[in-house]
């Protein structure tokens, strides 16, 4: 998983906040609705080497 392809959703849907929890795809709000990524749940290791130092 790309966290760039991640934000070039959240753009092309016009999304306001990005939601990212270990366990779970990606969910994006829209327009006050939150809509689930069609992508495959986020592990651990993913979100450290994403966000992590």
């Amino acid at each position: 998983m790309e966290v760039d392809k991640i934000f070039r959703q959240l753009i092309k849907h016009e999304g306001s906040d990005l939601h990212m929890q270990v366990g779970k795809a990606p969910i994006l709000r829209v327009k006050g609705t939150l809509r689930e990524l069609q992508m495959e749940p986020i592990d651990r290791e993913h979100m450290q080497q994403l966000f992590g130092p």
